[in-house]
């Protein structure tokens, strides 16, 4: 397995993989997400591979792209409550089926976490729903912490 910057030539591959995960969220809720044809999903990772605050890394298993995770860069500006933090938000990881339980999903989040530390940050956060509990397994057992917990009520 190879982990590398990604390249505007990968994004078709990460679209096909980023619409494994949003369907997973268009599966579990589908009030809230709606099916996104996967050409829409690869326009997204390109404009992806554009944005300056963004960086994203692929898995490749000879030659072809099985994971890639997307890191941004965020600035928090400083307020009466908190102070002035830059952190790397963890906004996308998707690793295809075939291939997970193999540490892909763990290098690439390894790789992102390299970078944070090299850019000098001291923080990388993500978020994951309720509903996807093998996710939220994943990122606990790299030493993720919870953080805070947000609440809803539907009032229909």
């Amino acid at each position: 397995m190879e982990i590398s910057k990604a390249v505007p030539g990968d994004a078709a591959a990460m679209g096909r993989l980023h619409a494994i995960v949003h369907n997973l969220h268009v599966e579990n809720l589908a009030g809230r997400f709606k099916a996104v044809d996967v050409h829409h999903l690869v326009a997204v990772s390109r404009a992806t591979l554009e944005q300056p605050n963004a960086y994203t890394v692929v898995a490749r298993i000879n030659g072809e792209i099985v994971g890639f995770a997307v890191g941004l860069m965020r600035d928090i500006p400083e307020s009466m409550f908190a102070e002035k933090s830059q952190h790397l938000y963890l906004d996308r990881i998707a690793v295809d089926p075939a291939f997970r339980r193999k540490g892909i999903g763990r290098e690439l989040v390894q790789t992102l976490l390299n970078y944070a530390r090299q850019e000098g940050l001291k923080q990388v956060v993500l978020d994951t729903w309720e509903f996807n509990d093998e996710a939220r397994g994943f990122f606990l057992s790299m030493g993720f912490e919870r953080q805070m917990q947000r609440l809803s009520m539907g009032l229909d």
